[in-house]
């Protein structure tokens, strides 16, 4: 029972810390000795033990978590939307693209069906934005590849220029 909980406060820590779910899988398996199917029952079973360890509503948690990820998005969106800079702009994206996956990975929202109300709503959107995360990491990849060729073509003309 002692390994158990010390486990399970051990996985909360290292999600704090910013580990996703295969990571803490994985270093928690191998520590104690587990298979890693009873890490991810962990994970899969925490609206159960959760509560007792943290003394917080889940309900409560998912709203705060929410919030979070809303803020981050928010400024992301803002900065986006005044800078001047390219690469401020592009940084601007991932942020707001890593937001939605954070959020999808954490709250284990994706592919969720049976889930009514008003939190059906949430489901559907990050449903429909994780369909188009691909869209947005090969665009993304392609304003990196673009911005990346403009500042090699611009540092040969500044040779060619300085040659002449």
């Amino acid at each position: 029972m002692r390994q158990l909980v010390e486990r399970r406060l051990e996985l909360l820590r290292m999600e704090g810390l910013g580990f996703n779910q295969g990571e803490i899988t994985k270093v928690l398996a191998e520590k104690y000795g587990l298979n890693r199917r009873t890490v991810q029952y962990d994970f899969e079973n925490r609206v159960s033990w959760q509560p007792m360890f943290t003394n917080c509503d889940p309900r409560r948690s998912l709203l705060k978590t929410l919030n979070r990820f809303e803020f981050l998005y928010r400024e992301a969106a803002f900065i986006l939307k005044t800078t001047q800079n390219d690469l401020a702009k592009l940084g601007a994206i991932n942020s707001m693209r890593e937001t939605v996956k954070l959020l999808i990975d954490v709250q284990g929202l994706a592919g969720l069906k049976d889930v009514a109300g008003p939190e059906r709503l949430v489901v559907e959107v990050v449903d429909h934005v994780r369909e188009h995360l691909q869209a947005y990491d090969e665009a993304l990849e392609k304003a990196v590849e673009l911005n990346v060729n403009a500042e090699v073509a611009a540092q040969k003309l500044a040779k060619t220029g300085e040659g002449t």
